[in-house]
């Protein structure tokens, strides 16, 4: 984000259902006020994601979702492992698998 930056959506349109932002956010709220909201609501979840690292494969089971990965710090370091769902995120959508 940007040293400067306000947003220019207000917050109640920002809010996720589960999680209101503090008391006190200004209305449009400073980039450190959505990042910290951001950082709290994710907290719960935290333990589930995996960072640093790239997905090679993703592939339909027959009740699962098989993924492979391989470690950017190692990338000698592949890793398949297998989930019930997998939530595919660029940034700009985000793609559930079932």
């Amino acid at each position: 984000m940007y040293t400067n930056l306000w947003a220019n959506t207000p917050r109640d349109i920002m809010t996720f259902a589960e999680k209101e932002f503090p008391k006190g956010t200004t209305v449009f709220p400073f980039r450190t006020q959505i990042l910290q909201y951001v950082k709290d609501y994710g907290e719960d979840v935290r333990h589930l994601i995996e960072f640093d690292s790239e997905v090679l494969k993703v592939e339909k089971l027959q009740k699962q979702w098989a993924v492979t990965t391989r470690d950017t710090r190692d990338p000698v370091k592949i890793c398949t492992q297998q989930f019930d769902a997998v939530a595919i995120a660029s940034g700009s959508m985000t793609l559930w698998l079932r």
